[in-house]
């Protein structure tokens, strides 16, 4: 009961600190500047991150394909089923077609499928904030372009209508006339 939300407290902290490892510290070191002065915008974070997590995939497939494919395991992995492996793993798929069949695997790269894990998840919520903050806002501005080019006009929904003027039941008189104009005037305050 308390093993669950403990794990995503865990791997939540985690994440957190990769984040700062990958995005401050290795940017910084990258480009020589100081934390304060790094701006990272935010395709280029999920770019960082797409790159780092699919880098972690090849390399533990290659190191998984290597231990998994000794003779006393019995059965030969190549390494895209290795990589497969990989990233059922670490994104918490697990359809059971493939297990370690050393118990060597579950103690050595037990801490790798973890930081796998924090990656996927990190690379997961990248990719869903940026659906749900760009992605609406190129849609909305392909419709208004494909109605601009449409109508030659601006699209409908920004159409602007003029306003229906109700007729009066009667005729306003002058004296009527000078007072609104006088309440329009104290209305109007010059900056």
């Amino acid at each position: 009961m308390l093993g669950i939300p403990l794990y995503f407290a865990f791997t939540a902290d985690i994440q957190d600190r990769i984040d700062q490892l990958i995005f401050v510290w290795l940017y910084g070191l990258i480009f020589n500047k100081k934390r304060h002065q790094i701006k990272i915008a935010r395709w280029k974070k999920f770019l960082v991150t797409i790159f780092i997590a699919v880098s972690y995939l090849f390399v533990q497939g290659a190191i998984t394909m290597y231990l998994e494919s000794k003779e006393e395991c019995g059965g030969r992995w190549t390494y895209m089923v290795a990589v497969y492996f990989v990233f059922q793993s670490a994104a918490l798929i697990g359809f059971g077609d493939l297990t370690a069949s050393r118990s060597l695997y579950l103690t050595v790269h037990l801490p790798m499928l973890i930081i796998g894990q924090v990656l996927l998840q990190s690379l997961f919520a990248e990719a869903i904030k940026y659906i749900r903050y760009k992605f609406p806002l190129w849609v909305e501005n392909a419709w208004d372009a494909f109605m601009k080019a449409a109508f030659n006009k601006n699209p409908p929904n920004m159409i602007k209508f003029p306003q229906e003027t109700q007729p009066s039941a009667r005729p306003k008189k002058k004296k009527e006339k000078a007072i609104s104009n006088k309440a329009n005037n104290k209305k109007m305050v010059r900056v």
